[in-house]
């Protein structure tokens, strides 16, 4: 048996867009028409779309499959070390897929595996069949947020380990003002590097020193981008004094769930909900989540 993760997510209108409606992004999918359907993944040899198992209603959530829809086969390989093509007949196709569940109050949670399309381009989906446009955003423990910005405004933030592929900082960067790693891109792009391994900190005789503002703000602002960041590894102190260590990737809200070969697409959606009660048992609602970006 096999362990998934669950993650957590929240659909969030956009400034100047009329509100998202997930009873609407849903509703009619199954009746498009295939041209209509599948949506071109940009860059990609693939297509994506949804298979909708339960369309949600005011009180009842969607249960949905996202699909990528690849043009190519994989290889099998035999026992005896042998590759050979998986065989697709004309009219078939293979696809990988993330099972999603949206609710009314527009959380959403996913389990996805390799290869399979991210809970970021369901939302370019929902746009391309329904017109239907939100921000998706990842949620994170309640204080992790604070608790770095509290490190950064007491000047206690003493390491920092981050690794994240130059092209999603590149992006980052043209959103926000990352003033401390403005100068470590310009290396890596002089250095043609296709990933930025960042490793900053301060010796144990040195207890008073600090990473410098520019860093620290740098730090917290790219904390809210977990989703694209390799790891990010933060250690400090608190006001109090109190030694802090972060592991970003650890402060997303999910939970395990576990799916085999026999486990019905039911009983994954069920393994799901049980998995947003348990979470809120732990912080009272998903409402209280830090939320990334």
């Amino acid at each position: 048996m096999a362990e998934r993760q669950v993650l957590f997510y929240a659909c969030e209108d956009i400034e100047k867009r009329p509100p998202f409606s997930g009873t609407a992004a849903v509703t009619g999918l199954a009746g498009l028409e295939d041209s209509q359907w599948r949506m071109p993944d940009k860059g990609l040899a693939s297509d994506l779309a949804v298979l909708v198992d339960q369309e949600g209603t005011e009180t009842k959530p969607s249960h949905l499959r996202f699909l990528r829809i690849r043009e190519d086969a994989p290889f099998k390989l035999s026992a005896a070390r042998q590759l050979a093509p998986v065989e697709v007949a004309e009219n078939e196709a293979i696809a990988e897929f993330t099972w999603v569940v949206l609710w009314p109050d527009h959380y959403l949670a996913a389990v996805n595996a390799r290869d399979a399309p991210t809970h970021k381009k369901i939302g370019a989906y929902f746009n391309y069949t329904s017109g239907e446009q939100t921000h998706i955003v990842s949620l994170l423990s309640p204080d992790v947020l604070k608790r770095l910005k509290e490190m950064r405004k007491n000047g206690k933030l003493r390491s920092l380990q981050v690794s994240v592929r130059m092209s999603e900082l590149e992006k980052i960067a043209a959103a926000k003002t990352l003033p401390g790693f403005g100068s470590l891109i310009a290396a890596g792009k002089e250095a043609d590097a296709l990933v930025l391994d960042i490793r900053l900190g301060i010796g144990r005789g040195h207890r008073e020193s600090r990473l410098n503002d520019a860093t620290a703000q740098s730090a917290e602002e790219l904390a809210g981008f977990v989703e694209v960041l390799e790891s990010m590894h933060v250690s400090g102190y608190d006001k109090d004094g109190n030694k802090q260590d972060i592991n970003l990737k650890q402060e997303r809200i999910g939970g395990p769930i576990q799916i085999e070969a026999s486990t019905s697409n039911a009983q994954v959606y069920a393994a799901i909900e049980r998995t947003r009660k348990e979470v809120e048992k732990d912080i009272g609602s998903l409402e209280n989540a830090a939320r990334g970006s």
